[in-house]
């Protein structure tokens, strides 16, 4: 009996828990805590925001005014306050069977409640006898940040023939950053199902050749992607 009495006292001494020790299995260990700090709070906003574009039923703001019918409207927000880009297009009967076609575009920066124009672009086929052609693609424009700087660069494309024949329209691309203009000018190629008729003619203005190389790119990968009428 005494000999038992031993023998536990002495079992409860090991298997007593140090008191500064406490338990902790495992699967119960977490991983350190990165201490919060003001920088990675803060969420660095920068280039397009909000972005919108109406190709369906495309209205514009009140105290806007363009001329001709308006095909597309695009907003958005930069640091810099609120933008809006139009596409219109007016078409005009001539004498006889002479018809005439005007493509705009505009760009206007909202302050408070008035619209101010950065630019503005206008193209024309006149006095056109015979089919006439002058309409932006179905994806334009375009609205993007391409050189990560905070502000959106705008691409608008669009094509412009007068012919009775079937033969390669001419084709347009415009691209601002600010109120710098860039573009590229040439004519599509022709393509009657697996056979190429007529190639493509590609001009990229000396200003684009300069300009950084992200807007340059992207000009021109869009100006690939659209280069090739289909028949």
């Amino acid at each position: 009996m005494r000999f038992f009495l031993v023998f536990l006292l002495l079992f409860g001494l090991g298997c007593e828990t140090p008191k500064n020790e406490p338990l902790q299995s495992p699967s119960s260990k977490r991983p350190p805590e990165t201490a919060s700090t003001p920088e990675n709070q803060i969420q660095q906003v920068v280039g397009v925001q909000n972005l919108v574009i109406d190709r369906e039923k495309p209205v514009l703001p009140l105290g806007v005014q363009t001329s001709g019918r308006v095909v597309a409207v695009a907003t958005w927000q930069e640091s810099n306050g609120e933008h809006l880009l139009v596409q219109s297009i007016r078409e005009e009967q001539g004498k006889e069977d002479n018809r005439s076609a005007y493509l705009y575009g505009y760009h206007f920066i909202k302050t408070g409640n008035t619209y101010t124009q950065q630019w503005k672009i206008q193209d024309f086929v006149k006095d056109c006898p015979l089919d006439i052609t002058l309409e932006y693609f179905p994806d334009s424009p375009k609205v993007e940040d391409l050189d990560g700087d905070g502000q959106a660069e705008t691409l608008l494309l669009y094509t412009l023939a007068c012919k009775g024949d079937v033969s390669p329209d001419d084709m347009k691309l415009i691209l601002h950053k600010g109120q710098t203009k860039y573009a590229i000018r040439g004519t599509r190629g022709l393509r009657f199902q697996e056979k190429l008729a007529a190639k493509p003619d590609m001009q990229v203005d000396e200003s684009l050749r300069n300009a950084p190389v992200a807007l340059q790119k992207a000009a021109v990968n869009w100006w690939k992607t659209n280069e090739i009428q289909r028949y």
